[in-house]
């Protein structure tokens, strides 16, 4: 058995080589016809356009754009480390933070998924430069000088036939249960949408005892204990109730302003940066904590809404789009707290709000219950995915000739 350093011994059978040594750099030229390809963090790499083309940075001149041709290894220099990196399904053209690679005589698809696995493993981060947050640069002399598994190109075969089955089969499940999960969020909102909708409409002002936001700058006071301190990350989008994910404290250097942002139990918390319109309800495991200068409060008197049902009218679909047209700034847009005074919301007869936050408590917990059983499920078939993988490049899988498709 021969040793790496990120997975352990490997069969006798296998060698370990530097990265140079079995894969070549490749460069050329742009064609007039070719469309941008993109290495995505998943492992495709494929025209942009067969995936999105909203939310990507457009060159205002394309210096350094290479050629890519369908069957070439790509890896994103900054995002490698996080799995970009994988074998072009298409013809096109690359940034010039995408090197290319040909595996010669070896699979590229074998290269591809290991060195992936690197990625997943960490090895990839422990190698590379840090250039910006969340990101690190894996650059071609980085890559280069990598030590890499090379098993007998039958066996490269192999894996990467039985890997590209056994992952597409994985792949399609999780999608089925993804397409679950949305169309669960989707008949959530719809509930939510049709259970508040009343003619009675009054600017939520009419109500507010305090609307406030919390300290600026506390983050700096995190501890281990202390108060509790609710950020945004708290604040579910699909639920009124508040996330115990990532539980943070605050020494608070300010009792009086730990006062004036500290929630009671019936307060509402809203996102009023970031992700606009968020809102959670505080309950007795909640009250008592300090928000955060981009959350804020909202203590109603109790004379034109039950602190629930107002919960749930807030995350409608209506008040939604209240919150967008509210928004303001460039590159981040917020809610003052006089926008949040201003918000139009439905005020049905009060006996008839606590029916149905009742009758939504009931609903939004069966739906609930159904997404996170989608969610389990594509979490348990990630973990199954990546041991797959892990013990395939690894030699920890031995796959008969018989389950090769070449």
């Amino acid at each position: 058995m021969t040793a790496l350093a990120w997975s352990g011994e490997l069969p006798s059978s296998w060698r370990i080589e530097k990265t140079r040594q079995v894969l070549r750099r490749i460069k050329r030229p742009v064609r007039p016809e070719d469309q941008t390809v993109t290495a995505f963090r998943d492992g495709q790499v494929t025209l942009r356009s067969n995936r999105r083309t909203e939310g990507f940075t457009e060159a205002f001149a394309e210096i350094g754009y290479h050629g890519i041709r369908c069957g070439d290894l790509a890896v994103h220099a900054m995002d490698g480390f996080a799995g970009a990196i994988g074998v072009s399904d298409s013809d096109g053209k690359v940034s010039p933070v995408v090197h290319l690679y040909d595996a010669g005589d070896g699979d590229a698809r074998y290269f591809a998924y290991a060195l992936r696995e690197a990625a997943r493993a960490g090895y990839v981060t422990s190698l590379a430069k840090g250039i910006r947050e969340r990101s690190t640069s894996f650059d071609p002399q980085t890559l280069s000088a990598m030590d890499l598994p090379v098993p007998p190109l039958a066996t490269q075969r192999r894996i990467a036939d039985y890997l590209d089955r056994e992952t597409a089969a994985i792949d399609a499940l999780i999608e089925k249960q993804r397409k679950v999960k949305k169309l669960g969020t989707a008949r959530k909102q719809a509930v939510i949408d049709s259970a508040v909708a009343s003619p009675e409409v009054l600017p939520l002002k009419r109500d507010a005892a305090l609307v406030t936001s919390g300290p600026r700058g506390w983050a700096q006071f995190y501890a281990s204990s202390g108060q509790r301190f609710i950020r945004i990350t708290d604040i579910q989008r699909d639920s009124i109730k508040l996330g115990d994910q990532s539980v943070r404290y605050v020494d608070t250097p300010d009792a009086g302003e730990a006062q004036r942002a500290s929630t009671r139990v019936g307060d509402l918390v809203v996102s009023i940066t970031a992700d606009l319109g968020s809102v959670g309800l505080i309950d007795k495991a909640h009250a008592g904590a300090v928000v955060s200068q981009h959350v804020a409060i909202v203590r109603l008197a109790g004379r034109h809404w039950v602190s629930r049902f107002a919960a749930y009218a807030l995350k409608s679909s209506p008040l939604k789009d209240q919150f967008a047209g509210a928004a303001y700034g460039g590159t981040k847009v917020q809610l003052s707290l006089g926008d949040v005074r201003d918000l139009e919301v439905p005020a049905p007869p009060l006996p008839e709000q606590r029916a149905i936050a009742n009758q939504l408590d009931r609903e939004t917990a069966k739906i609930d219950a159904l997404i996170a059983k989608a969610e389990r499920f594509i979490e348990l078939a990630q973990e199954r995915r990546a041991a797959l993988i892990t013990a395939a490049v690894t030699g920890q899988l031995e796959i008969p000739a018989e389950e090769s498709s070449a």
